[in-house]
C-alpha cells in the first residue's frame, strides 16, 4: 500500500533550511576571533586550517635548447595521417618544471637526474613518500627539476634507437643505491 505524502518533501526541505540558517547564525568559526581596536572598528583574525601547509606562489614549465628538424616535401592536410612530408619536430630539448614557495628564503635548488631516469626521481619515491623537491620546498627553497633531452617530458629525439626490454632492476639497484642488492627486495 502506497501512502501519498505530497506535503512531506516541501515540509522537510523547509525544516532543513530553517535549521541550517538558525545553526549558521549562532555558530562562530573556532579559528576566528574579533578584536576591538578601541576605534570602534572590529578586526577579525583567522588561523589557517593547517599551519604546515605548503603554499606555492609560482609554478610553471618550459623547454630549453633543442632543435627543429624537418622532412622533405610539402605538408598535405588531406593526407596528414599517412604522410610525414613537410612535417617538423621540435627535438632534443630539456624540459624544466619549477615551483617557488610563497615564503622563499633559501637558495634555489636545481635537480638534475642521472642516467636513464627523469625528474620524477626527485619528486616522489616508489612507495609514495614525498621526494627531495617537496622537502626543499617546505624549507623555503624554490625547486627547478630538469628532464634532460630524450628523457621524461623531454622525450622527443632526433636519434633513432632501440629501447631495451631486458630486465635490469637488480643492476640499477646496485648501481644507484648505497649497499648491495638483497634477493627479496623485488619479491
Amino acid at each position: 500500500m502506497r501512502h501519498n505524502h505530497k506535503w512531506l518533501t516541501p515540509a522537510l526541505s523547509g525544516v532543513l533550511t530553517l535549521s541550517l540558517l538558525a545553526g549558521c547564525a549562532g555558530t562562530q568559526n573556532p579559528g576566528a576571533s574579533a578584536n576591538s581596536s578601541g576605534t570602534g572598528e572590529v578586526q577579525s583574525t583567522q588561523e589557517p586550517a593547517n599551519s604546515d601547509a605548503l603554499t606555492i606562489a609560482e609554478q610553471g614549465m618550459f623547454s630549453a635548447g633543442g632543435t627543429v628538424i624537418s622532412s622533405d616535401g610539402t605538408f598535405d592536410v588531406s593526407n596528414y595521417y599517412t604522410s610525414r612530408e613537410g612535417s617538423t619536430s621540435h627535438v632534443d630539448h630539456a624540459n624544466v618544471f619549477y615551483q617557488i614557495p610563497e615564503d622563499a628564503t633559501g637558495l634555489p635548488m636545481v635537480f638534475l637526474h642521472g642516467y636513464g631516469q627523469s625528474r620524477m626521481g626527485w619528486m616522489t619515491t616508489p612507495d609514495g613518500r614525498e621526494g627531495w623537491s617537496d622537502m626543499f620546498l617546505k624549507m623555503g627553497h624554490s625547486v627547478w627539476l630538469i628532464d634532460q633531452p630524450r628523457r621524461g617530458e623531454a622525450g622527443q629525439t632526433s636519434v633513432a634507437g632501440t629501447i631495451s626490454t631486458e630486465p635490469s632492476d637488480q643492476t640499477w639497484y646496485t648501481q644507484f643505491r648505497i649497499g648491495t642488492y638483497l634477493n627479496d627486495a623485488f619479491a
